[in-house]
C-alpha cells in the first residue's frame, strides 16, 4: 500500500474475480459505503414553508442520488486515468 498523489493506492499482483456469496458481500459493503458518503447534511430550508418541509424527505434523497452518481462516476474515471497513465509508462 502506497500513497499517490495524496490517496491510498493498493497494488496487488492476483486479482481474482469473486463469484456468488463473496461477490455478494463485496458489493453490499461498497454499496453502504457509498450510501454513507452520500448521505447530504441536514440542511434546513431558508424559507419556513409547509409546502418545502414536507418535499424535504424528497429532496434528501434526490440529493443522495445525485451525490452517489457523482461518486460513481469520479470512481470510474479515476479509475480511468490510471489505466492511461500506466499505458503511457510502458
Amino acid at each position: 500500500m502506497n500513497q499517490h498523489s495524496g490517496k491510498i493506492q493498493i497494488e496487488s499482483e492476483i486479482i481474482e474475480k469473486l463469484e456468488g456469496e463473496k461477490e455478494d458481500k463485496i458489493r453490499q459493503i461498497i454499496e453502504k459505503a457509498l450510501d454513507e458518503k452520500a448521505e447530504p447534511e441536514n440542511v434546513p430550508t431558508l424559507i419556513k414553508s409547509p409546502i418545502l418541509d414536507k418535499l424535504q424527505p424528497k429532496m434528501r434523497e434526490a440529493a443522495k442520488t445525485i451525490r452517489k452518481a457523482i461518486m460513481m462516476v469520479e470512481l470510474f474515471y479515476s479509475d480511468i486515468m490510471q489505466m492511461q497513465m500506466e499505458y503511457l509508462q510502458e
